[in-house]
Order: structure tokens, then C-alpha cells, then sequence
């Protein structure tokens, strides 16, 4: 058999050329770094709420940045990981907020109930 003859019909084509990648577009860094805070914010979030919140305005930053430069620059992409390290970093700031407003405010009202009362706060628990 001559391994340069055609394939029988029916029978697996060859591979093709390999693409080129030079001309694809290349994902903006810091979409993948605003993706990449809003995810380590996330188990943050439990232990050290702070660091939490530093990595999701970072995120946030990062993620607006991106956008502005995928939009001027079309050789770009990226953008639903821009979006997606905003929205995750966004929810995280949110959430992280709710928390310290709820948290510190049901302390702080029995905190001044107690002053007012008289009597001696209650500890922290």
C-alpha cells in the first residue's frame, strides 16, 4: 500500500494544519487577577473578614481597569472575567458591609441600652 495515496472513502481524514495563534486575542491580565482576588476573598471571608474585603475592592479595581482596557484595545478579551471578578468582588464587599453593619450594630445598640440602663456591657461573644 502507498502510504502517500488518499485514505479509503469513509476512512479518518488526516489532521489538518496547526491554527495560528498569533492573531488571536489575548486575555487581558488583570481579568484574570480581578477573577483571581474575588475567589481568595472568598474563603477569607470567614476567618479575617478584612482581608476579605481588601482582596474584593482590589478585585473590583482590577475588574474596571480590565474593561476600560478591552474596550480601547480590541486585541483583548476577557471581558466575562473582568465581569465576573466585579459582580463576586461586588457581592463580597456587600455581603462583608451587611455583615459588619448587623454584626457591630446589634452590639453597639445593646452596648448603649446597657449604658444607658446603668449597668455593665455585656462582653464581646
Amino acid at each position: 500500500m502507498d502510504p502517500w495515496a488518499q485514505p479509503p472513502p469513509g476512512a479518518q481524514q488526516p489532521y489538518g494544519p496547526p491554527p495560528d495563534l498569533r492573531n488571536a486575542p489575548k486575555t487581558d491580565e488583570l481579568a484574570v487577577v480581578s477573577l483571581v482576588l474575588a475567589i481568595v476573598g472568598v474563603p477569607f471571608f470567614c476567618c479575617c473578614g478584612w482581608i476579605s474585603l481588601i482582596t474584593s475592592i482590589a478585585a473590583i479595581a482590577c475588574g474596571a481597569a480590565s474593561l476600560q482596557r478591552i474596550k480601547t484595545d480590541p486585541k483583548l478579551s476577557g471581558r466575562g472575567l473582568a465581569i465576573a471578578g466585579i459582580i463576586l468582588g461586588a457581592s463580597i464587599a456587600l455581603v462583608f458591609v451587611l455583615w459588619l453593619v448587623l454584626g457591630l450594630g446589634t452590639y453597639g445598640a445593646a452596648l448603649i441600652a446597657a449604658m444607658l440602663q446603668g449597668a455593665h456591657p455585656p462582653p464581646p461573644r
